[in-house]
């Protein structure tokens, strides 16, 4: 994958140490921490400290405003643990946040297109899996948006990644773009 990306209105980059405290600022809204589904502490320092272990990461992108270059959201593609705890291969989790005031937008479907399609051509993975809450709607739509479908949980990955309060959804590296 790229390291930058560019659309009409955002601007994609990977997810740099620079970027660390507007992340950390979106993520202080504890709404958005909870809808991230992102398992990270309220207090700012260790949350600043938590998101700094992800920087290494080549496939954590943030969004920024074309223009202004205000940091508005964070999209990634994350590691899948196997039934066995081995890391996938073949999956990974397709996670993103926005901050509010952008809502209903459409930032994360612009951004999202943009990055599965090259996601799937440069890797090896074959699946996308995401988890939402079941009372989610927004991130749902979304979700159907970037052309992934409901499924029950995928069965090579662990148990344990998943609750009943999920919803999942899965997309094959062979299924067209929408």
């Amino acid at each position: 994958m790229q390291i930058q990306y560019k659309t009409n209105r955002l601007r994609i980059t990977r997810l740099q140490r620079t970027d660390l405290n507007a992340l950390n600022q979106l993520l202080s809204d504890p709404i958005i921490r909870d809808l991230s589904g992102l398992q990270l502490p309220a207090d700012n320092a260790q949350r600043l400290l938590a998101l700094s272990m992800v920087t290494p990461e080549p496939y954590i992108f943030v969004l920024k405003l074309v223009g202004t270059d205000e940091l508005i959201g964070m999209f990634g593609f994350y590691q899948c643990y196997r039934a066995d705890f081995m890391i996938s291969a073949h999956y990974r989790e397709l996670g993103y946040l926005l901050g509010q005031k952008w809502w209903g937008n459409g930032y994360v479907a612009e951004a999202g297109n943009k990055l599965i399609s090259d996601f799937f051509a440069t890797t090896q993975y074959r699946y996308l899996c995401a988890g939402v809450m079941a009372n989610n709607h927004r991130s749902q739509r979304v979700l159907t948006k970037l052309g992934l479908k409901q499924t029950s949980h995928p069965t090579e990955l662990a148990a344990s990644q998943f609750n009943d309060l999920e919803q999942y959804y899965q997309r094959d590296s062979l299924m067209m773009s929408t």
